[in-house]
């Protein structure tokens, strides 16, 4: 599947109707780079009552950047203020994620992808099953570990894990 295929499937089913991973979140909005390298799609919902944001960006794969058809899921709380479930999960110790230390930005990169759903790479078939795949994943994960935060009734504060640059 080209570069444009997969971006317009990723639009298409994240703004589906059927799509229900941020219940009580509305669109807000889409962005798709299509001039620089990277082809990167980003949609954000919002929940108004609470004012909080989803926001859903796929970094198609990409030989320059060596991205593999990443997904980064950020809640945002404010202008100073996300939780990235990537680095939720390893920073928690949760569903097999752990802290990356490694001493070169290679190896962290290569041990950050590793077994990592977020790439859609690690996930045998298709893209189109890859993404679905992915975003039943992220609905189980978001139940069970995010809920109160979807919901505005929590919030955790995680530290910016700046891997090998510390």
């Amino acid at each position: 599947m080209n570069l444009s295929s997969k971006q317009k499937f990723y639009k298409d089913t994240l703004l589906s109707k059927d799509f229900f991973l941020v219940k009580g979140y509305g669109y807000q909005h889409l962005s798709t780079n299509k001039d620089d390298e990277t082809g990167k799609v980003n949609i954000v919902y919002i929940n108004k009552a609470i004012e909080r944001e989803a926001e859903f960006c796929f970094i198609p794969f990409n030989a320059k950047n060596e991205e593999h058809d990443l997904i980064r899921l950020n809640i945002i709380k404010d202008a100073n203020s996300f939780i990235n479930l990537q680095n939720y999960l390893r920073y928690k110790n949760i569903e097999g994620f752990t802290r990356v230390s490694v001493s070169t930005p290679e190896e962290y990169y290569n041990e950050l992808r590793k077994s990592n759903p977020f790439y859609l790479i690690n996930i045998q078939g298709d893209f189109i099953y890859q993404l679905r795949y992915f975003l039943d994943y992220i609905e189980k994960i978001s139940n069970k570990y995010l809920k109160k935060i979807l919901e505005g009734k929590d919030w955790e504060e995680i530290p910016f894990d700046w891997g090998p640059y510390k």
